[in-house]
């Protein structure tokens, strides 16, 4: 007798054979909820069915449970759950005619992938640790993840519409190796089909290699380079890859070290996925799932590959360890929502254009103190008979008007820009740029921001002057709102902060080509602290409160509450008079509240409908930084806005014709329905009522006058 026999323990069947259950086996039922009478029972009846298993061992199934023994059957090598064993999902039905019309379409969207909307391809943990039931403790792992894809990613999906045969779903079993097992299907009921088979047929065995798999999902994901197809990748684990260095790999050496394994993992997984999101950018959801006990699994390297994809500004979804079956249907159905509004963007860009090819950087990256290999420099030279000219244009109420000096620092002699990119908005990429000196390495002046559309189109051209006068124009309206604004907060007796729209101008470059190049920049924000504060969907993100704080020279006997108050009781017909009235009061007499960063520039995009503009346009999707100034008072520095206008002259013809003619501000202004969303959620404040944002009706006439001025400029 050999020691693993005396060290296993003993168990008699039903017709009375002993069984030796072997430490591995014991070890396996513990962690897979899975008694000695249960398998007791299998022993004793599986026998009737049993069937070859591999390397000459048997297979005996009985109520849900499998168990494998050696060859002479009188070991018990393993035991785990039947796959899907209890779990009640039917099939759909499928006809000749479904699986015709499939066939037909997956054909001509193989050949035509610029009409695919989506790609989500799908990493599945198959190790063997993926057996054990401990979901709820009652359902395998393997079997909770195949469940949730058929019925929260392809069911509900089929069922509400979010998803057609022309998006597409790859799953890889990640084992040892990496195997494709469902190739690049399309969404239907056929995959809904596929994907029950697989909980139904599936056994989870052997490693659980990070290395093989991401390289796989890569392949597949670079399959179709249509720039306008929506990118997911699901990455689902139960613990640490089993990756292992092999003698001749070039890190052999961390085979014994655990922590130099470790470092080397996390190194090499972050930079794979950086490769990834680099190329794809905002295109590419993704989603970590870690499946396990929290307190005894090691999910630091998943963790790091999640960190590594927010560093390139990919839509993250990182769902930490959990044995929960609805955390894995939860984090299913907020990635899906993130690839649908991905899809909703990329179906908004004019027809014709497509998403530029980008290679971007990480955030972490912004801040080269030098001209490096990465950026690209144009001086302002004349070489032989041929000049370089660099001109700087500025955009204002006259048009575009020629700016002297062309650098702010006096010893710059040109410009240089990083030739990736490191941030993404709906419209516009941004990279790094900055002046530089006589030697054309060293930086000089402040550090500033190039844009460029995020959108090309082959019969025009993006990167023209005229092209960049639209971004120039909804600056330039949104600082003569901010203008105004400031003036008004001003006049309240509390120190609320100001908000500045960044100036912007455009570089234009003669090429040794002949060819004029235009560059669109702007002042720099520090990355860091940058923040999207609400958008043009009617979000807001909300941050920090900042104290409404009364000025020094004012003594309190009653609060904003009491100014409310009087306003809210006010006779319409006399509430401009009573608002003024009220105003001066609280100068003289007033206290300290507090109000969140959030209300301020919620306050002002309310008030740019309400009250400035009399209901034709609202100015959102308010981004940048807030600046603590100690002396006088916070200012907001912010860039990019979406203004959503209204002309009703414009309206009426676009209901006539069928086709949208208003769109004066980009495609992101979304008219009626951008204003709609942003009233969908916002309730006025009590900064909103002080500043007049409750009136609907106009405004008096020195607003009217300044921004009909305003409106002459624009047209």
């Amino acid at each position: 007798m050999d020691v693993e026999s005396i060290l296993s323990k003993r168990v008699t069947d039903r017709e009375g054979r002993d069984w030796h259950i072997s430490q591995h086996a014991q070890k396996r039922a513990e962690s897979r909820f899975i008694s000695f009478g249960e398998i007791r029972s299998v022993l004793g009846h599986g026998g009737d069915s049993k069937r070859p298993a591999d390397n000459g061992a048997w297979e005996y199934k009985f109520a849900g449970v499998i168990v494998i023994v050696d060859s002479e059957e009188k070991r018990v090598l393993t035991v785990y759950p039947e796959p899907g064993y209890g779990i009640d999902l039917d099939k759909v039905v499928v006809t000749a005619k479904m699986m015709k019309s499939r066939k037909r379409e997956s054909y001509f969207l193989r050949l035509n992938k610029q009409r695919w909307t989506s790609h989500t391809v799908a990493v599945i943990d198959q190790s063997g640790s993926m057996r054990a039931a401990d979901i709820d403790k009652s359902v395998t792992r393997s079997d909770l993840v195949w469940l949730t894809l058929a019925v929260d990613l392809v069911k509900s999906n089929l069922e509400s519409g979010e998803r057609k045969p022309s998006d597409f779903l790859s799953v890889i079993f990640m084992k040892d190796d990496a195997t494709v097992v469902i190739d690049r299907q399309p969404f239907d009921w056929i995959l809904f089909n596929n994907l029950v088979d697989i909980m139904n047929t599936e056994k989870p065995s052997t490693g659980g290699n990070y290395i093989p798999a991401l390289n796989q999902a890569g392949e597949l994901l670079l399959y179709n380079r249509s720039r306008n197809c929506a990118l997911t990748l699901l990455f689902l684990s139960d613990g640490k890859p089993s990756d292992h260095l092999r003698r001749g790999d070039k890190v052999h050496l961390y085979a014994s070290n655990k922590e130099g394994w470790l470092a080397y993992m996390k190194s090499h997984m972050g930079q794979q996925i950086g490769e990834l999101a680099s190329l794809f950018g905002k295109r590419l959801n993704m989603c970590f799932y870690a499946i396990g006990p929290s307190a005894t699994s090691d999910f630091s390297i998943m963790k790091h590959m999640a960190d590594q994809a927010k560093e390139y500004e990919c839509p993250v979804v990182y769902q930490p360890a959990t044995l929960k079956a609805g955390a894995l249907s939860t984090a299913l159905r907020t990635m899906s929502t993130t690839t649908t509004n991905t899809m909703s963007t990329i179906s908004d860009i004019p027809k014709g254009f497509e998403y530029r090819d980008m290679l971007k950087m990480k955030k972490s990256e912004v801040g080269s103190p030098v001209v490096t290999e990465t950026w690209e420099v144009i001086l302002q030279e004349t070489i032989g008979s041929w000049q370089r000219r660099i001109v700087k244009s500025e955009w204002g109420s006259t048009g575009w008007t020629t700016v002297s000096p062309v650098f702010s620092d006096p010893n710059a002699v040109g410009v240089a820009w990083e030739t990736r990119w490191f941030g993404e908005g709906t419209e516009r990429l941004a990279k790094e740029c900055r002046e530089v000196g006589p030697d054309g390495q060293t930086f000089v002046g402040p550090p500033m921001v190039l844009k460029a559309s995020i959108t090309v189109n082959n019969s025009v051209d993006v990167d023209s002057k005229e092209f960049h006068k639209r971004f120039c124009k909804s600056q330039g309206k949104a600082q003569s709102f901010a203008s105004k604004f400031n003036e008004a907060i001003l006049k309240l007796p509390f120190n609320l902060p100001t908000i500045e729209f960044l100036p912007c101008w455009v570089y234009m470059v003669q090429l040794a080509s002949g060819e004029r190049k235009a560059y669109l920049v702007e002042p720099s924000l520090n990355v860091n602290q940058y923040k999207k504060f609400n958008d043009n969907q009617g979000n807001v993100y909300t941050s920090r409160a900042v104290p409404l704080v009364r000025q020094t020279r004012q003594k309190p006997t009653f609060g904003l509450g009491t100014l409310l108050e009087v306003i809210e009781e006010s006779d319409e017909e006399s509430e401009e008079s009573n608002i003024e009235s009220a105003i001066n009061k609280e100068r003289e007499q007033a206290t300290e509240e507090e109000v969140d960063q959030s209300d301020i520039l919620q306050a002002f995009s309310c008030w740019t409908y309400k009250v400035a503009s009399r209901h034709r346009y609202l100015v959102c999707d308010l981004q940048g930084t807030y600046v603590d100034n100690l002396l006088v008072r916070g200012e907001y520095r912010l860039t990019d806005p979406v203004i959503h206008t209204i002309d009703t002259a414009q309206e009426e013809i676009r209901k006539r014709s069928q086709s949208d003619t208003r769109e004066r501000f980009g495609r992101t202004d979304r008219g009626q329905q951008g204003i709609d969303d942003f009233f969908s959620t916002h309730k006025c404040s009590r900064l909103c009522r002080m500043l007049g944002g409750r009136r609907l009706r106009s405004p008096d006439e020195s607003f009217s006058a300044h921004f009909d001025t305003a409106d002459r400029t624009i047209s």
